[in-house]
């Protein structure tokens, strides 16, 4: 059974601020290429590139944004992306509800 993969995951891989997030997320996400064993929704990799690009507490953001759309499709090519379909919503619904 495969995980699907949260947004905040995708960010704390790049995010130095914090690095003991950052190792995980980033190990989680390697564990997931050699096992097959991650999913991430198409929504996740489109909040991934907002969310790194936007500046942090007026400073930079955490990646600019050629890098963040470069990283986004080579996250596109590494694992399976889910994209929404009706069985997918009523998933997501239901697991909303749980």
């Amino acid at each position: 059974m495969a995980a699907l993969v949260d947004t905040n995951i995708l960010v704390y891989r790049f995010d130095p601020r914090f690095p003991g997030k950052q190792r995980i997320a980033t190990e989680f996400l390697r564990d997931g290429i050699l096992n097959d064993s991650i999913r991430i929704p198409h929504q996740a990799l489109v909040e991934f590139v907002a969310a790194t690009t936007r500046p942090i507490r007026g400073g930079d953001p955490i990646l600019p944004p050629d890098v963040a759309r470069r990283e986004a499709e080579e996250m596109l090519s590494q694992y399976e992306v889910v994209y929404p379909n009706e069985q997918i919503l009523r998933t997501a619904l239901r697991g909303a509800a749980a």
